[in-house]
C-alpha cells in the first residue's frame, strides 16, 4: 500500500504557516495536500532492521489481546501514536509481522523518528504530533524518549528534564484523509495525556475504527471521563491492560455491534 507523491513544490513551508495561522478545517484540501506530498512516508521496503528480531511481542499485552478478539484477521491496517522507535513496546509490529497488516506511524519527536525509520517498518510514517485542536498548529515538545509530551502550560515546561523544541501538528483525521484512509481496525494511542483531547478532535461519523487502546494515567479528566466518553462513541470497553513498571496504563476498547 502507497501513495503517490508530488514533491515539485520545494517551498512549501511558507503555505503551511499560512494555513496554520489560518487554523483551516481538517479536510481543507491545501492542508490534505501537502501533509500527502511532505509529510507522509511510504512503508520500507527493506528487510526488518529490528534490535530484538526474536521478540514477536514488543507490546505490554496489547498486541495479542486485539489479535484475538480480531479473530486472528490477516492484512488489517493499524494507527499507532506515539510510535517512539517503531520497536520498543509497540503495540502495533507484532500485528505487522505475524499478519502482515498495514498501517500508520506517527511520532512527534524526531530523535524517535529517525530511529524509527531505521527499523524499516512495513506502515506509513510520519514525524509529526496529533494536534488537540481541529486544526493545525505549531507547538512546544518537551523530548523524552517515551515520556515526551506537549508543553500546554508552565507545568508542562518545568518537571522532568528535557530539550523542548517546535514540532508540527496534525488533527489525525487530516492525516488519515491523505494516506485515503477512514477504516481503522485498531488504533493505539499513547500521548502523555493529551489522549482525550486527541479522540475529541476525531470526527466518529467519518472514521470507522474497530479497536483502540488508549493510555488513561495521564489524562486530567480522569479514566473514568474517558471511558465515559469513548463508550458514548458507540464502543465498549473490554480490559485495562497494565504493567508492574508502568510502560502500560490503557483501556481496550471495541466498537458496538449494531
Amino acid at each position: 500500500m502507497y501513495i503517490q507523491q508530488d514533491k515539485s513544490q520545494t517551498d512549501y513551508s511558507k503555505e503551511m504557516d499560512q494555513l496554520n495561522r489560518e487554523q483551516v478545517s481538517m479536510d481543507d484540501p491545501r492542508l490534505i495536500q501537502l501533509i500527502r506530498n511532505h509529510w507522509i512516508e511510504n512503508p520500507s521496503d527493506a528487510e526488518y532492521n529490528l534490535q530484538f528480531p526474536d521478540l514477536l511481542d514488543p507490546s505490554a499485552g496489547q498486541a495479542p489481546f486485539v489479535d484475538n478478539r480480531m479473530s486472528f484477521k490477516e492484512r488489517g491496517f493499524y494507527v499507532e501514536c506515539g510510535a517512539l522507535d517503531g520497536e520498543t513496546r509497540s503495540n502495533t509490529l507484532m500485528l505487522e509481522r505475524l499478519r502482515k497488516w498495514n498501517g500508520l506511524l506517527i511520532e512527534a519527536d524526531p530523535s524517535n523518528y529517525k530511529n524509527l525509520k531505521e527499523k524499516h517498518r512495513k506502515a506509513f510514517s510520519i514525524n509529526a504530533c496529533l494536534s488537540i485542536y481541529p486544526f493545525p498548529v505549531i507547538m512546544e515538545f518537551k523530548q523524552r524518549f517515551s515520556q515526551g509530551k506537549l508543553i500546554e502550560n508552565e507545568k508542562d515546561r518545568g518537571g522532568k528534564k528535557g530539550t523542548i523544541i517546535e514540532v508540527q501538528c496534525f488533527p489525525l483525521y487530516s492525516i488519515l484523509l491523505a494516506i485515503n484512509v477512514t477504516r481503522i481496525d485498531f488504533f493505539s494511542l499513547d500521548v502523555e495525556g493529551d489522549e482525550l483531547k486527541v479522540l475529541q478532535t476525531l470526527p466518529f461519523d467519518q472514521v470507522d475504527i474497530e479497536m483502540m487502546t488508549v493510555e488513561y494515567k495521564h489524562i486530567d479528566l480522569g479514566e473514568d471521563y474517558l471511558k465515559n466518553y469513548v463508550e458514548n462513541k458507540g464502543y465498549d470497553s473490554l480490559v485495562k491492560i497494565g504493567h508492574y513498571r508502568q510502560w502500560a496504563n490503557d483501556i481496550i476498547f471495541k466498537k458496538r455491534k449494531t
